[in-house]
């Protein structure tokens, strides 16, 4: 039968218009499900698997209402020297550890002009924003918050004291009201240390957590039920309790997203080690206003972080960021997704070289050996990075070619 021309024009249109208006309708109801605020829970230095080996009771719960990925790669959890000198090669203008930066500018390429003035909490522009941190090692990532309270006032103790960074964005909250508020509690990291260091752990740290015979059963273990990191894992886990709760009580946690996250990993014997494999990977945890319940993924990537924290929140993401907005926790995103994080193949050539130098330190002295090594592009010199390269699948290619001629 010869169809009218007329006829199929005008069922193309709107079959067309239908679609149009389906796309439409998804993106209407990722943006009507804005939060009114979104928080950044930090337990430091929270290695993969530890919600599930310790386990943390009030982790586990939040799990069922939001969605979990067992494994967030991280840059190497290194703490290169700070370098102001921009002609170097080792070029590092940070004074904290890598994950810290690069998560919340977003990209890997921490050492380019002008990257300090393009980290997310300056994309909330007329929107206020809030860190509580109880450390001094974070001020390098704390210029452009509204608010910013360094609470570590009496030394090394107060590293341990976690209960001042969630007391102190309760007040926050209630005064200011912030749209993004990151809050970093540093126990749970610095225990790890006292698990490593042992007898040698500063001001004795060690002896309140010493068996009766002043032995350490737990020494270069964290995952020993009586270790110091289990202990100030599970008070950290308690005040999570405690905020979430307070957010509900006080009306509040209707109109929140929450993100719970290591700033990196931790080594099975204490501390990050950054050739550590365990030390660069974090679980990620993300509940709350328009994120679906109850779903886990593999993977994600830290470079993932700011701009799914500024689509979340209806702001512009960093401007140098490379990662990918995390739309399938999203209600009305994706029901699955295929990812290969490139951050883990980054990593796994920079373990191989670092251990392959380690097996064979006389290669060093040949001469042939150090000019081709002295182009790898090894975590010591990640400020300058962005000279040669504009993506981290560039850095790669570069590395591995080189790794197989040396």
């Amino acid at each position: 039968m010869k169809r009218n021309p007329i006829i199929v024009v005008l069922t193309l249109v709107i079959l067309t218009l239908f679609a149009c208006g389906s796309d439409a309708d998804k993106v209407i109801e990722l943006e009507s499900a804005l939060p009114k605020r979104v928080i950044l829970f930090i337990s430091d230095a929270m290695p993969v698997g530890a919600p599930e080996r310790i386990p943390l009771p009030v982790f586990q719960e939040l799990k069922k209402e939001g969605c979990y990925y067992k494994e967030m790669h991280v840059i190497l959890a290194a703490h290169p020297q700070r370098n102001d000198n921009e002609n170097a090669p080792a070029y590092y203008p940070w004074g904290c550890s890598l994950p810290n930066p690069v998560a919340i500018t977003g990209t890997v390429f921490i050492g380019l002009p002008e990257i300090k003035q393009h980290m997310l909490q300056y994309s909330f522009q007329d929107k206020k924003t809030a860190f509580t941190v109880n450390c001094g090692a974070y001020d390098e990532i704390s210029p452009g918050y509204t608010i910013f309270h360094q609470l570590e006032k009496n030394g090394f103790p107060d590293l341990f004291k976690d209960e001042m960074p969630v007391e102190d964005t309760k007040k926050i909250i209630e005064n200011d009201d912030p749209a993004f508020i990151r809050i970093h509690l540093q126990g749970p990291g610095s225990a790890g240390h006292i698990v490593f260091q042992g007898p040698e752990s500063y001001h004795d740290a060690h002896l309140k957590y010493a068996e009766k015979d002043g032995s350490l059963p737990w020494y270069k273990n964290i995952w020993h039920p009586k270790s110091p990191y289990i202990h100030q894992a599970l008070y950290a886990d308690s005040l999570l309790g405690d905020f979430v709760n307070w957010l509900k009580e006080t009306g509040r946690w209707d109109e929140t997203v929450l993100i719970v996250m290591g700033d990196h990993g931790q080594w099975d014997q204490g501390t990050h080690p950054p050739y550590a494999p365990k030390s660069n990977m974090t679980p990620f945890l993300i509940v709350g206003k328009g994120i679906k319940e109850g779903q886990e993924y593999d993977a994600a990537e830290i470079l993932d972080l700011a701009p799914t924290i500024a689509y979340i929140s209806g702001v512009p993401e960093p401007k140098f960021a490379s990662g990918r907005v995390l739309k399938e926790c999203m209600i009305g995103g994706p029901k699955t997704v295929t990812v290969e994080p490139q951050l883990l193949k980054l990593n796994q050539l920079l373990i191989k070289h670092h251990q392959f130098l380690e097996q064979h330190p006389e290669a060093a002295q040949q001469p042939d050996f150090k000019a081709l090594n002295d182009r790898f592009m090894s975590i010591e010199t990640i400020g300058s990075w962005h000279n040669t390269f504009e993506n981290i699948e560039e850095i790669i290619k570069h590395n591995q070619h080189l790794f197989e001629q040396l």
